[in-house]
């Protein structure tokens, strides 16, 4: 069966002689791995498309469940214009979330959205990377079910608010064995966020020490999710210390 979807280039693996087995994030079926046969030689018209970070129409062939690419036109190269090492580092820790398989996830376009509007804002240098990591991290959260809870009428009336990282309970004591505290304004980005369509999540004023705060809550939050830490983003973070 021959089918057609736009999609992102998140993972790619060498197969065989000449081969890649690319993972997409696409338009209308959610991740797939796809076979692309020769995409290794020099010469294949499909070395370009099966790039990390390239959004491309695909032409698939399907069979017994079973992917691959029969021809990919190039739509946008994210990351490509000055190679910066750090963008490309928290793109690829944007790809690794991505690329996991999550219970509660669906197959709708959310996160393909949430992947291109990041990299373009990383691409352009819209906001600052921290701010579209946190973003980033939230809203994914989000998509797989885990938005936090966000209410305490007590926690509020407080300067500084004690929050979970499990699922974002508010408490006006620090009683969470895994919690972080949040200023007023980092906890409306929070809230923000949560709530802001894709092409507004971005869009909210916040100084640095709240960004800071943002931050560390959202890196936990997501981390506590996938009970693991990414080695990409053990690697950006890295370069961060730089």
């Amino acid at each position: 069966m021959n089918l057609e979807v736009k999609g992102i280039v998140i993972k790619t693996v060498d197969y065989k002689d000449s081969d890649k087995i690319v993972t997409i994030l696409t338009d209308t079926m959610g991740k797939i791995s796809a076979k692309a046969q020769g995409a290794r030689r020099k010469s294949s018209r499909l070395t370009a498309a099966v790039q990390p970070f390239t959004y491309c129409s695909f032409q698939l062939f399907e069979m017994n469940g079973k992917y691959k690419i029969d021809e990919a036109d190039v739509i946008t190269q994210f990351l490509m214009k000055d190679m910066d090492i750090v963008k490309i580092a928290l793109a690829s820790y944007f790809c690794e979330i991505a690329a996991m398989e999550m219970e509660n996830e669906t197959e709708d376009d959310s996160l393909l959205r949430l992947m291109l509007n990041s990299f373009y804002a990383i691409d352009n240098d819209l906001h600052t990377m921290q701010r579209i990591k946190s973003a980033f991290e939230l809203k994914c959260s989000c998509f797989w079910g885990y938005a936090p809870r966000l209410t305490s009428d007590e926690a509020l009336a407080r300067e500084n608010i004690a929050v979970s990282l499990e699922d974002g309970a508010l408490s006006p004591r620090n009683i969470f064995k895994r919690g972080v505290l949040l200023s007023r304004n980092a906890l409306s980005a929070v809230n923000y966020i949560v709530n802001a369509d894709l092409k507004k999540m971005l869009s909210f004023k916040i100084e640095k020490d709240d960004e800071d705060m943002l931050s560390r809550f959202c890196e936990g939050y997501i981390l506590d999710k996938i009970e693991y830490k990414p080695k990409t983003l053990g690697f950006y973070q890295s370069l961060e210390e730089i």
